[in-house]
């Protein structure tokens, strides 16, 4: 009677279009057909009325129906229904459970009444739910927080001893009444801090039974690549069904979220890990391709495989490392190296491998970015990967600039060597290499370090001699080297101060050593941005480097994520910023050695001799003075007089043997012409002529018969210390008999009286004047005067 009142009842609500009463009845029926054993029945009612209770917040009802409509389908033996009602079921108990756990948290005021349905009639009926997972199509997903709450990591990263590995341990709560296994687990951290991972993953493929309550699940990495990450992705699988979480992407990046609250996590490299550094080779040469230097370290890792990829980050980089080769080395390939690939076979541990391979540029850069990629495997056959983006600095640290000063017989070269940037250097030693041609010599080195700074530079005199006569047979033969040892101050400091701390740490013998690497690069990168030229200069003078910069990092927040110190409870960035106030306290500066602290650097510049076709040398050689002229001072200058007449030699001379170049086989015609202010000199005698320099391949240079000595007549105007007149040499053309173009004429002039002066005086050594205004003009007037003659002093009235 009462399922004939109730389906009648039905039927008239849904006519009525009452839906709520309608689905009220229709629950009645399905429970009533639940408890008659009529299942199929049930089953119809109980899939229409469970989505309306569900959908309107009667979730206390709806567990309730869905318990009977599990078993329903259980008796029917429907397992694909079964099972997806079941974890429908599930997921409606765990936010039960959630929400009764967050009325836990909340005071007794403002806690509401709620029933909740007994967990053992639900594990009755779900039984265990990594056996239902198995029935579940392929890769089920299912979102985390579904099952799970209060999921966290759980402090920072563990590393292994003596392994490129580290793990995670992620801590969560189980909401499912008898919970479930778990046979893998899936991390994914994106990178906060740029290259040169995207991101990095952990996993775990051990079995873990989660129970109800709280849990924590261990995930591990063999790729540890150094950078902060925050984690975005968690995954944990059963059979068929995976828990998934992924970070909302519309959440800002530095906001916390709710799952996962504190997820950004630092990884860093420790001292005897495996490491790779890409370099600007220590030795350059100017007239051969750059290269690059990769060093690999194995650390505490014995290879059996090494795997290095290099991929250049700045547009125009050409990396040729199909022509790479190992350095100071024995070792060869594994196999030949492809493009950015290199192969090696098995290394042993504590050991340096160091690659050199050319690069080219299409635009002058001073920095380029390379990512270097190393996947390696030990000789216990795991497998490992490390990752990371260099900046390379491959601007050249110096400048020179070069004088050339020729002679008759040697050649002056002075080399002005300065800094590229506002970095001070400092210069140990330097070389003019000799060539088949020409052989240098330098005076007395000096005792001490050089320091260039950037308004200083350093001045280098070499003396130049042609060794052999004989033309050159190639452009080698006359090609010089000056080769510069150096190394960069800024580089030094760095290297100073991070080894002063490390060496405080031994000593300390503290846990912190293994963190030597990050505050290394801390220490590093603060130095450069924090000191500026004048700090620089400052501290190459003084021979020291401040530390005081150090006071103002914030290290809780340059090493946060490093977790805590190996066995302790205490912060590891705290500790770290206690000892390095510490050891700045007791180092206020660390002195900078006279040696090199670093290898030096080396610039190798070529220097091709210029050719000059001729070389003149011009001398004017005065008479010696008349006798009186310098009232008998041994120390006094020659002095003459205005007007005096001066007897002169002109002496020209010349030389080919800076001629390297040359194919002429003719005589050459010259003109020469004695030139000077007429405010200051006339001029006698032979000021211009021709002379012709005979083509002669035995002779290159003038002999006494070849060379000219003309005498000329000088006759100062004024008084005071009078330059020589200029001797003007011009060569002459074969075909129209006039001198050549400017830009035509290959020759040099040695002017010998370059820089010297003559004495000219007025020729009085005394004058008498009135004390009155009875001279001409109202000035006073000129009694007597005492002059120079040639046979001694003249009193002229």
């Amino acid at each position: 009677m009462f399922e004939i009142l109730t389906d009648k009842a039905l039927r008239h609500y849904t006519a009525a279009g009452q839906d709520y009463s309608a689905q009220a009845q229709m629950a009645d029926l399905a429970v009533l057909k639940f408890h008659l054993k009529e299942y199929r029945q049930a089953t119809y009612y109980f899939s229409l009325a469970t989505p309306f209770f569900g959908e309107s917040g009667w979730s206390s009802l709806e567990l309730s129906m869905l318990i009977m409509y599990s078993k329903s389908l259980r008796e029917l033996q429907s397992k694909q229904e079964f099972v997806k009602i079941v974890f429908k079921l599930l997921t409606k108990a765990c936010a039960g459970e959630k929400e009764r756990l967050a009325l836990r948290s909340t005071s007794v005021s403002e806690q509401k009444k709620a029933e909740y349905p007994d967990l053992s009639l639900i594990t009755s009926v779900a039984g265990n739910v990594s056996e239902l997972t198995e029935f579940l199509p392929k890769n089920t997903r299912i979102s985390l927080a579904s099952f799970m709450t209060e999921i966290d990591l759980v402090g920072a990263p563990v590393y292994h001893e003596d392994r490129d590995s580290c793990s995670l341990t992620v801590k969560l709560r189980c909401l499912l009444p008898d919970g479930m296994d778990i046979n893998a687990a899936e991390l994914r951290m994106t990178s906060l801090s740029g290259p040169p991972a995207k991101e990095v993953k952990f996993s775990s493929n051990k079995n873990v039974r989660l129970t109800r309550g709280m849990n924590t699940v261990t995930v591990d990495t063999n790729s540890i690549v150094p950078g902060t990450y925050r984690v975005d992705h968690f995954n944990l699988s059963s059979n068929h069904l995976t828990l998934h979480y992924d970070r909302d992407l519309t959440i800002p990046v530095f906001t916390k979220d709710e799952t996962f609250p504190e997820a950004e996590v630092t990884l860093y490299q420790r001292v005897n890990s495996l490491d790779v550094n890409l370099t600007a080779t220590k030795h350059t040469a100017l007239d051969r391709t750059n290269s690059l230097d990769l060093a690999l370290s194995t650390g505490w890792n014995d290879l059996a495989s090494c795997e290095i990829r290099v991929k250049p980050t700045t547009g125009g980089l050409r990396l040729v490392t199909t022509d790479a080769t190992f350095v100071d080395s024995s070792d060869e390939f594994a196999k030949p190296p492809e493009a950015g690939l290199f192969f090696l076979g098995p290394v042993d541990k504590d050991t340096t491998l160091t690659l050199r391979f050319p690069y080219t540029i299409e635009q002058d850069f001073g920095q380029v970015g390379s990512k270097v990629e190393v996947n390696y495997t030990t000789k216990s056959g795991e497998t490992f990967y490390l990752a990371k983006a260099i900046s390379i600095s491959v601007s050249l640290a110096v400048g020179v600039n070069v004088q050339d000063v020729f002679k008759h017989d040697i050649l002056f070269s002075r080399f002005s060597v300065t800094t590229a940037s506002s970095n001070p250097i400092r210069l140990y030693k330097s070389q003019l290499i000799e060539s088949e041609l020409f052989g240098s010599s330098f005076g007395i080195a000096p005792t001490e370090t050089v320091t260039i700074f950037a308004k200083q530079p350093a001045s280098l005199l070499y003396k130049v001699r042609r060794k052999t006569q004989s033309a050159p047979s190639k452009r080698s033969e006359k090609t010089m080297y000056l080769k510069l040892h150096y190394t960069e101050l800024l580089a030094e400091m760095q290297e100073l101060v991070s080894r002063s701390f490390a060496e405080y740490l031994e000593q300390q013998d503290s846990p912190l050593a293994e963190f030597a690497k990050p505050i290394g690069a801390v220490i590093a990168g603060r130095l450069k941005s924090e000191l500026d030229v004048f700090d620089l200069e400052h501290a190459a003078l003084l021979g020291e480097v401040p530390t005081k910069f150090l006071k103002e990092i914030p290290w809780k927040r340059q090493l946060r994520g490093l977790g805590k110190l190996p066995g302790t409870e205490e912060s590891a960035a705290t500790a770290i910023a206690g000892l390095l106030e510490e050891w700045q306290r007791g180092t206020p500066a660390v002195p900078i050695p006279k040696t090199n602290v670093t290898e030096t650097s080396s610039i190798l510049i070529p220097m091709e001799m210029p050719s000059v076709s001729v070389l003149h040398t011009a001398n004017i050689r005065l008479q010696p003075p008349p006798p009186g002229l310098t009232d008998g001072d041994h120390g006094a200058a020659p002095a003459v007089t205005i007007n005096q007449v001066l007897s002169a030699t002109l002496q020209l001379k010349w030389t080919r043997i800076w001629d390297t170049d040359s194919t002429r086989k003719e005589d050459q015609e010259f003109s020469y012409e004695v030139i000077a202010p007429g405010e200051s000199w006339l001029i006698g005698g032979r000021r211009k002529g021709h002379f012709v320099i005979p083509y002669d391949p035995d002779m290159r240079t003038s002999t006494p018969e070849t060379e000219a000595d003309i005498p000329l007549v000088l006759i100062p105007q004024r008084e005071g210390w009078l330059p020589y007149p200029t001797v003007e040499i011009k060569e002459i053309s074969q075909e129209d008999g006039r001198p050549l173009e400017p830009a035509a004429q290959t020759f040099e002039i040695d002017w010998r009286n370059l820089g010297e002066t003559i004495r000219v005086v007025n020729g009085r050594t005394g004058v008498t004047v009135s004390l009155d205004a009875s001279g001409p003009g109202g000035g006073p007037m000129v009694l007597e005067q005492e002059r120079i003659t040639k046979s001694g002093r003249m009193r002229v009235l």
